[in-house]
């Protein structure tokens, strides 16, 4: 496990978006393949994600950014009508 100098937790920013993409992926195929088909986890995240979807919910909705050792290692897509949309935490940190 990696020491961590340094935690920020920020609003999500149009920068953060292939980072993000790349962790909800990433997690999604690594994480997620335990308990669903292959075919669910491509339909879900698939190779090439929507980036302009992706942007506009994101931007949309509150959406908070962890980085640690300035890598974003989560983030989480909320609205105040439904609470925690997406919740996504970097698989390496499960461990």
């Amino acid at each position: 496990m990696q020491t961590i100098k340094e935690l920020f937790c920020h609003p999500y920013k149009q920068t953060d978006i292939e980072p993000i993409l790349n962790l909800f992926h990433d997690t999604v195929h690594a994480i997620n393949i335990k308990d669903y088909s292959q075919e669910q986890i491509n339909a879900w995240a698939p190779a090439v994600l929507d980036k302009v979807r992706w942007e506009k919910r994101l931007s949309e909705h509150f959406t908070y950014v962890v980085e640690i050792n300035a890598k974003i290692v989560c983030f989480a897509d909320m609205t105040q009508e439904l609470g925690i949309l997406v919740f996504m935490l970097h698989g390496v940190l499960l461990y």
